[in-house]
C-alpha cells in the first residue's frame, strides 16, 4: 500500500458517492417521470438505503489506510520468507505425530473388552 494507492481508493469512495447520489436524484426521479414505478428499480432502492451504512463502513477504513502507510512500507521492506509457512506446517505435523505415538495402548474404544469393568 502507498500513499497514491490510498489516493486512488479515496477517488473511488468519491465516484461512488457521486454516483449513488446521481442515481437516487437525478436517474430514478426521471425515470418515473418517464412512465417507470419506482418499484422497477430494486437494486437503485437497496443501494441508496444502504449506502449511509457503507460510508459508515468504508470511511473508517480508508482512514486507518492512510495513517498506515508508513507501517505497509516498513512491511514491504522486509526481505522475502518463502520458508514462513513451514514454521506452522512443520510443528503442527510434529504434534499430530507425537499424539499418535503417545498414545496408550486400550485407549481406542475397539482395543477396550467390553467384558471388562474397571472399579473406580
Amino acid at each position: 500500500m502507498t500513499r497514491p494507492r490510498v489516493q486512488n481508493i479515496q477517488g473511488y469512495f468519491v465516484t461512488l458517492g457521486a454516483g449513488e447520489g446521481q442515481l437516487r436524484n437525478v436517474l430514478a426521479p426521471a425515470a418515473v417521470a418517464n412512465g417507470a414505478d419506482a418499484s422497477d428499480f430494486p437494486a437503485v432502492a437497496a443501494f441508496s438505503d444502504g449506502w449511509q451504512a457503507i460510508v459508515t463502513d468504508f470511511a473508517p477504513m480508508i482512514g486507518v489506510m492512510s495513517d498506515n502507510v508508513e507501517n505497509f512500507e516498513a512491511v514491504d521492506a522486509l526481505p522475502d520468507f518463502p520458508l514462513f509457512p513451514w514454521f506452522f506446517v512443520i510443528p503442527g505435523v510434529l504434534l499430530v505425530v507425537l499424539a499418535a505415538v503417545a498414545r496408550p495402548e486400550g485407549s481406542r474404544p475397539d482395543d477396550i473388552d467390553p467384558n471388562t469393568r474397571r472399579s473406580s
